[in-house]
């Protein structure tokens, strides 16, 4: 089950599914960025992971974006992207996690408010 939090302008959420899980914190933007900043969060356990691909995972969240705007009729282009450098190496999970950030903002569900990190 997905967790949505807000933080500042970053939209969250964090997604666990068996032995995977992602972090996935947004910033968007109403018009398309020509290339979102992608930053990498600290590692939060010693998980034996491969280590994570930044372009892919920057695809993967891009071409969720793009199909749910498309979808959706929306315009939620994300301008900067955090993950967490030992998450799961599952991109489609990237990819769903953008898409249910999308989701949610479009139809006006709450995200639970946390103090803004300095990140």
């Amino acid at each position: 089950m997905p967790s949505y939090t807000k933080s500042g302008e970053f939209y969250s959420v964090s997604y666990v599914t068996g032995p995977a899980h992602v972090l996935l914190r947004v910033s968007f933007t109403s018009v398309p960025v020509s290339e979102p900043s992608l930053v990498v969060l600290p590692a939060v356990s010693a998980l034996p992971h491969a280590a994570l691909d930044p372009q892919q995972i920057l695809g993967a969240v891009l071409n969720a974006a793009t199909a749910t705007n498309a979808e959706l009729g929306t315009a939620f282009f994300p301008a900067v992207i955090r993950y967490v450098a030992d998450d799961s190496p599952r991109y489609s999970l990237y990819a769903h996690c953008a898409t249910l950030l999308i989701r949610r903002l479009a139809s006006g569900e709450p995200f639970q408010p946390v103090t803004p990190m300095a990140c």
